[in-house]
């Protein structure tokens, strides 16, 4: 299911600010109209299937630009490692170290909810009472229990 067009695409853009190419659009369209986690090789790989010539450093700049501007998120949930998440909505991410699979957790379980207020506490009592937390990410690595 198309989550966005190209003409709401463009008009997303303009709302952000962000100059539009025709490049730039397709890449947007291709990335944000399904929830996925993406390192810049993978993005790389999808969007040379529409446009071959498309270079390495134009599709990190379009990445840049769609982080800075709120379109996608950047997760860095293996040390060093960049992955790109098309989901900007609150939530949190499951990755099973086994596979390298980074599932979404969406925070709607009340109890998740209370570990937020909580960790938002702890983060206020102990680290420091001046910190405001912008963004709490719970990160769950762990191994799928073998099915039958």
């Amino acid at each position: 299911m198309e989550r966005y067009s190209r003409e709401e695409l463009v008009a997303l853009f303009e709302e952000k600010g962000i100059h539009k190419t025709l490049q730039r659009i397709e890449m947007a369209y291709i990335l944000l109209n399904k929830n996925q986690h993406l390192s810049a090789e993978d993005v790389n790989q999808l969007i040379n299937h529409s446009f071959p010539k498309a270079s390495r450093a134009t599709i990190f700049n379009n990445l840049k630009v769609f982080v800075d501007s709120g379109l996608i998120k950047k997760l860095e949930i293996l040390p060093g490692v960049t992955t790109y998440d098309t989901n900007t909505s609150e939530h949190h991410h499951f990755l099973d170290v086994e596979t390298g699979q980074i599932e979404d957790i969406e925070p709607s379980d009340p109890k998740q909810e209370k570990a937020l207020r909580l960790a938002q506490k702890l983060l206020r009592k102990s680290i420091h009472p001046d910190i405001e937390a912008e963004d709490i990410q719970i990160i769950i690595r762990g191994k799928k229990a073998a099915t039958a």
